[in-house]
Parts: structure tokens; sequence; C-alpha cells
């Protein structure tokens, strides 16, 4: 039994995500049958880009919104029967697809979708792609966050990639400023040191 606190507008509109199993819940002796072909038999309902209200199905089928609920959560308990057994043909949702998002030198982010891996990359490695170096004025990239979106017959992968840090060039800029600010950096490692400094902004000191 579903939560009450689901709304039967919700329950009605997401019938539309379950298209592949609806059709093997027809004939199949169900109080709901007459009703469930009606919504099959309606292109608008399933239609993914409209939303239907339960009082236009009232009208047009000639139920009660009671009725429309009751068949509706007998629907949804037989939906999860369906997916709770072990012996059904697995889900396939096919070769998955990828898209990649980054930020670009602005902080908009910029996507590339229809990506198709063989491997899927983990979180903290790192990633060449050599087209984007015109865009990004450097052509590695970090894999941030990784993340899935499961459906009948679709699986997407979305990468959020962020820019690759150059360890090495870090280093090399720390080590510069370090020879810059030699004695600054020397007097505050010597715990017996009697001057006091202020940091204003990297690389500019005064003495007080």
């Amino acid at each position: 039994m579903l939560d009450e606190k689901i709304k039967t507008q919700d329950l009605l509109n997401g019938l539309k995500h379950h298209k592949n199993v609806l059709s093997m819940l027809l004939n199949q002796g169900k109080e709901y049958n007459s009703f469930l072909s009606d919504i099959l038999g309606s292109d608008a309902l399933l239609d993914t880009y409209r939303r239907v209200y339960v009082s236009e199905i009232a009208e047009k089928f000639n139920l009660t919104t009671t009725k429309i609920r009751k068949y509706l959560e007998q629907i949804y308990d037989d939906i999860n029967e369906y997916l709770s057994q072990e012996d059904k043909l697995p889900i396939k949702p096919g070769n998955p697809k990828c898209i990649i998002s980054l930020k670009d030198r602005w902080g908009k982010y910029f996507f590339i979708s229809g990506i198709q891996l063989d491997i899927i990359p983990r979180e903290g490695e790192a990633i060449e792609i050599s087209f984007l170096f015109p865009i990004f004025r450097h052509s590695y990239f970090e894999v941030y966050k990784v993340s899935h979106t499961i459906d009948y017959d679709m699986h997407e992968i979305h990468l959020e990639l962020r820019p690759k840090l150059n360890r090495f060039a870090r280093f090399q800029d720390d080590e510069d400023d370090y020879k810059k600010n030699m004695d600054y950096y020397d007097d505050e490692m010597n715990i017996y040191r009697q001057k006091t400094y202020y940091t204003f902004k990297k690389g500019e000191w005064k003495e007080s």
C-alpha cells in the first residue's frame, strides 16, 4: 500500500515512467483492467511533456476521483511486485550514454552530451579532453562527481569535471614566493624572533 501523503496527481502522471510494465499488467483479471486499458490508449496521458490532471481523467472516463485513487494504488502495488520478482526479465537499458559538465573560465557550465564510454571513470581520476584546449586553455580535468540515471530503457552517466590541479606548477609558485621573501619565512620559523609582521597580500610584507 502506498503512503497516503503521495498525491493522486503525482501517481497519475508517474505512470508515464512505467509504460514498459503497464502493458504486462493488462488482461490479468484485475479490477483496474478497464481503467488501465483506457490509460494506455490515451496518448495525452503518456506524453512525457504534458501534465494531465485527475479531474480531466475523471471526466473523460466517467470515474470518481476516489475510484481513480483506488485503481492507481492497485496498479502501483502490482508494478512494485513485478520489479521485485527475481525471475522477471532483466532490465537492460542498453549502452550507457555519458554527459560531461564542467565550468569555463567565467564560472558558466559547459555540457557535452551523447558520449559513449567503455569504462566509467571514478571520482578523483584524471581525464584528458584534447579538443577542449582552445576553450579552457588546458585539457586535463579531474572527475569531481559521478552520478547515474537509470530508466527501463536508458542508462545515463553524468560526469562533473573540474580543472586538474598542476601540482608541480603550484610547487614552483610556492618555491618562488619563498625565495623572494626568504627573510620573512625564516623569521617566522624562528621561535625567538623579535619582529612581528603583518601580511597584507602574498609577497607584500610590513614590519612593526
